[in-house]
């Protein structure tokens, strides 16, 4: 991403899911789309103005195989991607949704004017109701 902001969401029973919110100079794929060339079942969807670099997975692959430090480069790409999933997972496991979301808005300060409120309930697995809830306890830090 080089400017902007975006996010990944799935579709499950009717609802969307946020996964992941990238910004500026974040890296934002799906790992099973980069390695198997095949359609996600994940979405990404721009919340604002954004620019993005695209690199096919055949690019992909061509730098691998043709470039000097090919191989190294998709290894790294590989390694940040994981890295992120496993502190994501950590988190979601480890964190309640009100330190999920303080880690978050440290992360994305702005985060509430980029997107609406039940896209953040949905990456913190609460209901919308159950945030504004906690929000109108003031249960965040500021």
């Amino acid at each position: 991403v080089n400017s902007g902001f975006c996010r990944i969401y799935i579709r499950a029973q009717e609802k969307e899911n946020t996964l992941h919110f990238a910004g500026e100079c974040d890296f934002l794929t799906h790992i099973d789309g980069l390695l198997f060339d095949h359609l996600s079942p994940y979405y990404i969807q721009a919340n604002e103005n954004t620019e993005v670099v695209f690199i096919p997975f055949r690019t992909i692959l061509w730098a691998r195989n043709h470039i000097q430090e090919g191989e190294r480069l998709v290894r790294m790409l590989w390694e940040r991607y994981c890295l992120l999933k496993l502190e994501e997972i950590f988190s979601f496991y480890n964190s309640d949704p009100i330190q999920r979301y303080e880690e978050l808005n440290k992360r994305f300060p702005a985060i509430g004017q980029k997107v609406s409120q039940k896209i953040i309930a949905s990456y913190l697995n609460i209901t919308p109701e159950h945030f504004s809830y906690l929000k109108s306890q003031n249960r965040f830090l500021k």
